[in-house]
């Protein structure tokens, strides 16, 4: 990952094995980065592993299936930083279980998580990027040769 240098990313299920290590890729290449999680405890543990860039660094204890907290902690996250440049939606989780042994309940936990959270933050996230210029709205005409 290269050209990431002061651009703000905000990266959901950050304190996981995979987010860990994309919060502190993103560090190192220079982003600023808000780091969002459930697990509160993890995202103190990142404070303390990634002391070197506290002034890159924020963390927010967040419930992707919560649409108006998503849009509470974006908007504050544009408030502070100024600007959103990237979305790393990795937030995600399932149970090992059968599926006969599987609940409608399960499934809307599932939903809520691994569908919902995503889109509440892209529904939250995108204005911002597009304000900026940084994506197309959905009016924008096609690319050419796309």
């Amino acid at each position: 990952m290269r050209g990431l240098k002061d651009k703000v990313a905000i990266i959901t299920g950050a304190a996981g094995g995979i987010g860990r290590s994309l919060v502190q890729r993103f560090l190192e290449e220079g982003a600023r980065v808000a780091a969002l999680d459930l697990n509160q405890a993890g995202l103190d543990e990142i404070k303390g592993q990634f002391q070197q860039y506290a002034g890159q660094l924020t963390t927010a204890q967040l419930d992707i299936t919560d649409h108006d907290a998503v849009a509470k902690a974006v908007q504050k996250i544009h408030a502070d930083l100024k600007q959103i440049d990237i979305l790393v939606n990795n937030a995600g989780w399932d149970v090992a279980k059968q599926f006969v042994e599987t609940t409608p309940d399960l499934w809307d936990k599932l939903i809520a998580i691994n569908l919902k959270g995503p889109l509440s933050l892209q529904h939250a996230v995108v204005p911002f990027m597009v304000e900026a210029g940084g994506a197309r709205s959905s009016t924008s005409p096609p690319m050419q040769g796309a």
